[in-house]
């Protein structure tokens, strides 16, 4: 069978579908509601509801549900790059389609054009063939032509909005500076002119008003979302129209022309699926999700004597799609389902935390990824298990390389740094199926150092490091210490990375010092914890290696990185630190990963900084220092 949801035409079975869940028609789920009453309950509070009745409260509910799947379905398309924009939750999440549309979307009569037509003679068509060569580009909020964004409320005003907006641009362009206008003198005083308020209006006519009356400023007559009666005043009026350009083609051409060369323009569009939009990327990603879970968190209640049969064409169509970005092929039919079934979990989980984000209650984002077709373990044991800390407690530091970092020495930092912008840092490599972190995060800080000494960049060889190291305990692709590395590198010295490429596997040594370009003299090491320690350290010397907890890594998308269950001693990947910042007051490490471009911020992350040693990152760092 099939359940309706609160919306007409979309079914259980399209959300489940989409979900990649297939339910045998035996089986039967019971849900919790506690994560769904806490997403609403968080909802509410961002956007100030309350509701007049228990009634009311229950069909909002059911709105906002409908909309949470449809941002979720949406968003699934949007990661995997089937459609351009993202959807979001947002303060009209708890309307239906239809009153949305009847309460904001229904502003803009176009009938009023056919009605009496132009009689002031205002209007001038737009002649293309004046305006000469225009940019490409062009954006006149950073001219100052575009003051800040203003809020209809529920009125059909959307008319007045974009005939102000109009003026403003036009009058920042003569006189040099900003000025707010009055919407609410268009909405009490246009009626003559045909309009009709919050019932809606068209900006030809505001703008056929304005020869004759003016426009009051906004701080004089404000905005106040219904109708007034009309309490214009002409002593107050600062702006008047003396004419308007207009153009009906249809030509997209004409339309940029009149932009570069005039400024904002007014002009009219359908907005019916308006609703939801939101440009930002909503995320999706995490292992150990069950259905109940999930279909809590979309607010499906299926009783459990249920059945729910499937069809497989949208999940089908998303499954091809991210094997092709991917480049995916699988020996079996055996290993093609196992590997689908684990998408599937990933993706459910990446939907899952995604909400949370939409919400506001976690500060990253998840998207699916190369890695998106392993379960947690398999990654875990592909690429997380690269970082051999047991290394350290083995032979101990021999070669007398290790310096103890002082903070005391360091002097004063600056608040914020990224080294990629000085040129300390190349682009983002890939360790492929190799547990060989250790060497790219060797390689890493070398290049930084070898930057800040020489004023140019060298990629340098991991493949040398994999091959070569063992005799100083490192173990290839099977794990190893960038402090080992260092050890091995005061003595033989480092390959260029044109010289010695990399193979993403072991191989026989074939070092030849000849061709090495870097050897180290010592280095710099810090296990205090301190994140100010290390914020020292990266600041002073440059890119930093450090060890982490990467195991919840997988499915990472964007953000700031943090989860209480990021150990800060069970270190098992190498890094980068680049550098470190701040937004919104959450402060951040800029970490440089080797799983190449595809994941994470295009290879990077960003960390939770000050936030107890998130992941371990201050409790193993090394920088050296090379001849």
């Amino acid at each position: 069978m099939t359940m309706m949801l609160m919306n007409p035409g979309i079914s259980l079975s399209v959300v489940l579908v989409t979900l990649g869940m297939i339910i045998g028609t035996t089986n039967a789920v019971e849900l919790d509601q506690v994560m769904i009453d806490e997403q609403w309950s968080h909802w509410k509070r961002v956007h100030n509801k309350q509701y007049t009745s228990d009634e009311e409260h229950d069909r909002r509910r059911g709105h906002w549900i409908q909309n949470l799947l449809t941002v979720m379905q949406h968003n699934v398309n949007h990661d995997l790059g089937l459609v351009t924009y993202s959807m979001g939750l947002n303060v009209f999440s708890d309307l239906s389609g239809n009153e949305f549309r009847d309460r904001y979307v229904n502003g803009y009569r176009s009938d009023l054009l056919n009605t009496g037509g132009d009689k002031s003679g205002l209007a001038i068509p737009f002649n293309m063939s004046e305006t000469g060569n225009i940019p490409e580009s062009v954006d006149w909020r950073d001219h100052g032509l575009v003051v800040e964004v203003k809020n209809q409320g529920q009125c059909g005003s959307c008319w007045a909005f974009s005939t102000t907006g109009a003026l403003e641009g036009q009058y920042a362009k003569k006189y040099g500076k900003q000025m707010e206008f009055s919407e609410q003198q268009l909405v009490d005083c246009t009626r003559r002119y045909g309009n009709h308020g919050c019932h809606g209006g068209s900006f030809e006519k505001a703008f056929e008003y304005l020869e004759t009356y003016g426009l009051e400023p906004e701080a004089v007559y404000p905005y106040e979302a219904h109708d007034e009666r009309c309490k214009y005043d002409g002593r107050k009026a600062t702006v008047t129209v003396k004419s308007y350009s207009t153009l009906r083609s249809g030509n997209e051409q004409m339309l940029k022309a009149m932009v570069a060369s005039h400024g904002p323009v007014s002009v009219a569009v359908d907005a019916h699926q308006f609703q939801q939009y939101r440009n930002s990327r909503m995320m999706l990603m995490n292992p150990g999700i069950s259905l109940s879970v999930v279909l809590v968190t979309l607010g499906m209640i299926i009783g459990t004597t249920n059945a729910v049969e499937l069809d497989q064409v949208m999940i089908d169509e998303q499954w091809s799609h991210w094997k092709r970005v991917h480049n995916k092929q699988y020996t079996s039919d055996e290993e093609h389902d196992r590997r689908r079934g684990h998408w599937i979990q990933n993706l459910l989980t990446v939907m899952q935390h995604n909400v949370n984000h939409d919400l506001g209650l976690v500060t990253y984002s998840m998207g699916l990824n190369v890695f998106s077709d392993l379960s947690g373990n398999e990654f875990r044991d592909r690429y997380v298990n690269g970082y051999r800390s047991d290394l350290l407690n083995t032979g101990g530091d021999k070669s007398g390389l290790a310096i103890p970092f002082n903070m005391s020495e360091t002097g004063n930092v600056p608040d914020w740094l990224d080294w990629r912008d000085h040129g300390l840092v190349v682009e983002v490599k890939n360790q492929g199926q190799c547990g060989s972190c250790w060497a790219f995060s060797t390689t890493g800080a070398l290049e930084g150092q070898y930057a800040k000494k020489y004023g140019k960049q060298m990629e340098f060889s991991e493949q040398q490091l994999v091959d070569c190291t063992r005799l100083y305990g490192n173990h290839g692709c099977h794990g190893g210490s960038f402090k080992k590395a260092f050890e091995y590198l005061e003595k033989y010295g480092l390959e260029p990375e044109a010289v010695y490429p990399y193979e993403a596997h072991d191989e026989r040594c074939k070092y030849d010092g000849r061709k090495s370009t870097v050897t180290v003299k010592s280095y710099l090491s810090s296990h205090s914890r301190n994140e100010e320690m290390l914020k020292s350290m990266v600041a002073i010397h440059g890119p930093v290696s450090v060890a982490v907890d990467a195991r919840g890594f997988q499915n990472y998308r964007g953000g700031i990185y943090q989860s209480d269950s990021c150990s800060s001693s069970q270190l098992n990947h190498a890094v980068l630190v680049v550098g470190y910042g701040s937004v919104i007051g959450v402060h951040y490490w800029i970490i440089k990963n080797s799983w190449g471009s595809g994941w994470g911020e295009k290879g990077y992350m960003r960390l939770a900084r000050d936030r107890g040693n998130m992941c371990g990152v201050a409790t193993d760092a090394s920088v050296p220092e090379i001849n």
